[in-house]
């Protein structure tokens, strides 16, 4: 076998100082910015599908239990109580 020694360096003992970004306007504002245009077509998209929702209400009036009814034209099975 051979002996080879190794280097005692700080990055294999992995005690290097940690980095620590300094966050400044000039990094923060772009990144900001950025950010917010690649979501505006996200939102113009949730606007646009959230204009054509519509609700459907369906009176539903039946006389006897399970007597067939008319909601909007669609023959539904009633269950009145």
């Amino acid at each position: 076998m051979c002996d080879v020694l190794v280097a005692d360096t700080k990055f294999k003992q992995q005690k290097l100082p940690a980095w620590q970004p300094i966050m400044t306007a000039g990094n923060v504002l772009p990144a900001f910015f950025a950010i917010g245009i690649c979501f505006i077509p996200l939102g113009v998209g949730l606007l646009v599908s959230s204009n054509n929702v519509s609700a459907c209400v369906c009176v539903c009036v039946c006389v006897r239990v399970c007597e067939v009814c008319l909601c909007a034209g669609v023959r539904l099975n009633c269950a009145c109580l």
